[in-house]
C-alpha cells in the first residue's frame, strides 16, 4: 500500500530516505541531496521538466552598508564568468 508523507523540510526527508528500507523516494534541492550522497543518498536525477520547479537567486548590498563598493564587487563576482562555475559545482544550477 502506497503512503506519502510529507516533512518540515529537506534534510527531514534525506533522513527519511536513508533511514528506510530502501523502497523509499523522496524530493529536494539538488544542494541538499548532494550534502547527503556520503551518507548512502543516491541520486537518479532531476524531475521532469514540465514539473519541474526553478529557483531565482537574487543578490544586492545593503542600502545601509559601510562597504557598498565592495558588496557591489562581490555581487559582480557571483553573477560573472568565475562564480558561475561555483554555483554549478555547488549543485545550485546548471
Amino acid at each position: 500500500e502506497g503512503k506519502t508523507t510529507r516533512y518540515p523540510d529537506g534534510a527531514s526527508v534525506m533522513e527519511h530516505v536513508i533511514k528506510g528500507k530502501g523502497n523509499e523516494i523522496g524530493f529536494g534541492a539538488l544542494t541538499e541531496i548532494l550534502l547527503y550522497q556520503g551518507k548512502g543518498l543516491k541520486l537518479v536525477g532531476p524531475v521532469p521538466a514540465e514539473v519541474q520547479n526553478y529557483t531565482a537567486y537574487t543578490a544586492a548590498p545593503l542600502a545601509s552598508g559601510k562597504q557598498q563598493e565592495a558588496a557591489q564587487q562581490f555581487v559582480s563576482f557571483l553573477a560573472g564568468p568565475v562564480g558561475k562555475p561555483l554555483f554549478v559545482a555547488a549543485g545550485v544550477t546548471d
